[in-house]
């Protein structure tokens, strides 16, 4: 716990793009539904091992064997407001006053 840095395996080898800078993954438990964002790229080595930087720390130890979720499709999260903005090549924004059971 409180390392930005990790080294990954499992990847493909000598992939010059194994991690790009801003791609999301899913690692162990933080507060932002374990997402976590690389803020550089990192290329893997022959080995197929990567080095992948963080803006923050880790809160758990990442055990060897864990599984990181590179690239994932969907993620839960919990809104603390009925207002959502989210952006990456456009602005998206949802406004949830009208959701309802």
């Amino acid at each position: 716990a409180g390392f930005t840095l990790l080294k990954l395996e499992g990847l493909t080898a000598s992939d010059s793009e194994a991690f790009r800078e801003g791609e999301v993954f899913i690692a162990n438990a933080n507060q932002n539904a374990s997402l976590h964002t690389a803020i550089g790229a990192g290329a893997s080595n022959a080995y197929g091992e990567a080095m992948v930087r963080m803006p923050y720390p880790l809160q758990t130890n990442l055990n060897q064997g864990e599984i990181v979720d590179k690239n994932p499709e969907y993620a839960i999260v919990t809104l603390n407001s009925d207002a959502f903005e989210y952006s990456v090549d456009v602005t998206v924004t949802f406004d949830l006053d009208e959701w309802g059971s």
